[in-house]
C-alpha cells in the first residue's frame, strides 16, 4: 500500500497539471479569437502560426500603405513649392530615387 502523504502529493501534483493545462489552453484561445467554452483546434500550434503569418501579412501591407502616403505627401508638397528634399523622403522610406539618364 502507499501511504497517504504519497497519495496525498500525487494528487496535488495531478491537480497542479491540470490547472496549468487549463491555464494555457484558456491562453490558447485567447491567441486565436475564440470563447472560453470553444474547443481548441486539433493543431493548435498551427493555428497559432497562421495567425502570426496573417498579423505579419497585415502589418507589411500597412507599411506599405503608410510609405506610399508619405511619398505622395512630399510630392504634392514639392508641387505646392514647399521645400521638400525627395532624396530624404525616399530615404525614409527605404526606396531609391530612380535616377533619369
Amino acid at each position: 500500500m502507499f501511504s497517504e502523504d504519497y497519495v496525498r502529493a500525487l494528487r496535488e501534483e495531478a491537480a497542479s497539471y491540470r490547472t496549468r493545462l487549463r491555464a494555457h489552453e484558456q491562453a490558447a484561445r485567447q491567441a486565436l479569437g475564440l470563447k472560453d467554452d470553444t474547443p481548441l483546434p486539433q493543431n493548435a500550434a498551427e493555428a497559432l502560426a497562421a495567425l502570426k503569418a496573417e498579423g505579419q501579412k497585415a502589418l507589411e501591407q500597412t507599411s506599405a500603405r503608410a510609405k506610399m502616403a508619405l511619398l505622395k505627401g512630399a510630392f504634392a508638397a514639392a508641387e505646392a513649392g514647399c521645400v521638400v528634399d525627395v532624396d530624404d523622403a525616399f530615404a525614409l522610406t527605404g526606396q531609391e530615387l530612380a535616377q533619369g539618364g
